[in-house]
């Protein structure tokens, strides 16, 4: 894509809702950050902060890389030409309902500063049954139903619940958002990696991309790299994919993404909740 098509996520938004940002980093210094909103402190620094929790820009400095790093030799991501909106939703000091909350007031915020595609490696399951990941019920899944409607594509990651619940997060449960599991390598699914199907009984995840040992940059060093899992990091590979597509066609609505992305997966023609 980069080489023959040429196309690089140049002229595309990616709104990133997550923990905190570090954006130093040699790899992510190039990145044009459009703007930046602190929901859990409500303040507009996205780093780390004094009494912050040293690991609260861990987790989202890494999953920007995975879409947007450019280090030739090192680290190149599938959308390393998109701009960024930064928003932090997520307090690692807890996992509590607000933050919900906090991801839908990020959610309206990337849509009224102009995002294209929502990346979300966070999910909500504490506080819910299986029986409430019906489509219709979690609040953030009815959140990214409506910002479907208006336009914005929403990525998230699927869950990594397998081996514990052995069912989706919320908004991953949401019906039109691409929904993201991990597989390694090879192509085979990660052991933690969640299945669906939904409550109501709808497929998911909608595709899955590699999710296990993926290189990252590191959060502690601005010139080093890591490896990481987790369905955190195919969520936005997948995003990454996805402003390719939508520079390729810009004129193309969230479904139509959704299903460009679908038609082209491995089992396309019979998907299932495996993966």
């Amino acid at each position: 894509a980069h080489e023959q098509l040429g196309v690089t996520g140049a002229g595309v938004v990616v709104g990133m809702l997550d923990t905190g940002f570090r954006t130093q980093h040699v790899a992510l210094s190039h990145i044009p950050v459009l703007g930046a909103w602190d929901f859990v402190n409500d303040d507009p620094i996205v780093d780390n902060e004094p009494g912050d929790p040293t690991s609260s820009r861990n987790h989202c400095t890494m999953t920007l890389s995975t879409v947007a790093a450019h280090a030739p030799g090192d680290l190149v991501a599938p959308a390393w030409n998109v701009a960024v909106l930064l928003g932090k939703t997520e307090d690692v000091s807890q996992e509590v309902p607000v933050e919900e909350d906090h991801w839908v007031a990020g959610l309206e915020w990337c849509e009224a500063q102009g995002a294209d595609i929502i990346s979300s490696s966070l999910g909500y399951i504490d506080w819910y049954l299986y029986a409430d990941l019906d489509g219709a019920t979690c609040v953030t899944t009815v959140a990214a139903d409506l910002a479907a409607g208006r336009g914005l594509l929403v990525v998230n990651s699927a869950g990594n619940d397998r081996a514990s619940t052995g069912h989706l997060i919320a908004p991953a449960d949401a019906d039109s958002i691409v929904s993201v599991g991990a597989v390694d390598a090879a192509g085979v699914v990660t052991w933690f990696s969640s299945p669906g199907p939904t409550a109501d009984g709808r497929i998911k995840p909608d595709v899955a991309a590699l999710g296990q040992s993926n290189r990252v940059v590191s959060p502690s060093d601005d010139a080093a790299y890591v490896n990481a899992s987790g369905t955190s990091f195919s969520c936005p590979l997948v995003t990454g994919v996805a402003a390719l597509v939508l520079e390729r066609v810009p004129g193309l609505l969230p479904m139509q993404v959704i299903a460009a992305l679908r038609a082209t997966a491995g089992q396309a023609a019979a998907p299932d909740n495996a993966t």
